[in-house]
């Protein structure tokens, strides 16, 4: 594959795999957590790349890409005050998992792949509570030298 997107993907596919054991399926994005029921399992980490910034260079490009990664979460359970200790650390465990991750993606360069590595710029909810679901979104920017053409 000479796309970095598709480098990428499937190089994060493969870290993420055996460094988050608890994620138990990585995929595109194609929306599949705004379907009425998801065809994933959970946790789920969904991948897209929305934006890319290409700057020319002598005879090759390089890309600022954002690299978004949903985290998506079936359980949905209490986690106020009055709840037993177990339940919330139950409750609170997509925290955990999504620290892990951090832990794990923060300044990764992809085995060489990428010229800068991963650093996280952003992490949001996305509702979901409708469907019980809950969702991460964090965002992370790399840098990648593209040299595929000469010039």
């Amino acid at each position: 594959m000479n796309s970095p997107f598709a480098q990428l993907l499937m190089a994060l596919q493969t870290y993420v795999a055996a460094q988050v054991t608890e994620i138990k399926h990585i995929d595109q994005d194609f929306g599949q957590l705004e379907q009425p029921d998801p065809p994933v399992s959970f946790p789920c980490l969904l991948v897209d790349f929305p934006d890319t910034q290409w700057t020319q260079l002598q005879h090759y490009q390089d890309g600022k890409i954002i690299v978004r990664l949903k985290l998506g979460y079936d359980t949905y359970s209490n986690s106020s005050q009055n709840t037993p200790n177990a339940t919330i650390q139950t409750a609170l465990n997509f925290y955990e998992i999504e620290h892990k991750l951090y832990t794990k993606l923060q300044t990764w360069n992809a085995s060489g792949l990428l010229t800068l590595p991963l650093i996280r710029l952003s992490s949001t909810t996305e509702k979901q509570e409708e469907r019980k679901l809950r969702v991460r979104v964090n965002d992370y920017e790399c840098t990648f030298s593209d040299n595929s053409v000469t010039t």
